[in-house]
């Protein structure tokens, strides 16, 4: 199938050059380049971006997390620019991996031939491998689940 993966910078400096990720020197610059995207509509404020910020310190201070309980060890202070943000977009859960299929629903060793009566469907062993084909989920797991019902189910006893 060849290189169907992205390979990460190690340094992060090509996904800031492509806008994948947000640089700033200041956390106010940072809230302004995050309202300037179009697709955040403007709706990060540079004061509530500061007291986040500022209460987030707090807890690192008192080494305890009010707000979301986050363990004493990663409270980590966040004072010395450069300042990052990346977009994230609300998705439903996804698990990758697992075991291959064919398109029949049955499940695959690892030199590709069918596993006798045994059938997947749903994100175990996703057509789409280790890729997230964001939103597919639900389309995936109908289809899936209603061609390995069937094919389960016109399996004759004794059938290899």
């Amino acid at each position: 199938m060849g290189d169907i993966y992205y390979v990460w910078s190690f340094d992060n400096r090509e996904e800031i050059d492509r806008g994948w990720v947000i640089r700033a020197n200041t956390i106010e610059e940072l809230a302004g380049k995050i309202s300037a995207d179009p697709d955040n509509g403007g709706m990060m404020s540079p004061a509530a971006l500061r007291a986040t910020m500022n209460r987030y310190h707090e807890h690192c201070q008192t080494g305890e997390d009010v707000d979301f309980g986050k363990p004493k060890e990663w409270l980590q202070s966040i004072q010395d620019p450069p300042y990052y943000a990346v977009k994230l977009w609300p998705e439903g859960p996804n698990t990758q991996g697992g075991p291959k299929r064919n398109t029949g629903g049955q499940s695959l060793r690892v030199d590709n031939t069918p596993i006798p009566r045994l059938y997947a469907a749903g994100e175990l062993g996703s057509v789409w491998g280790m890729l997230y084909q964001r939103g597919g989920n639900i389309a995936e797991c109908i289809a899936f689940g209603r061609i390995a019902g069937m094919n389960a189910a016109a399996e004759k006893k004794g059938n290899n």
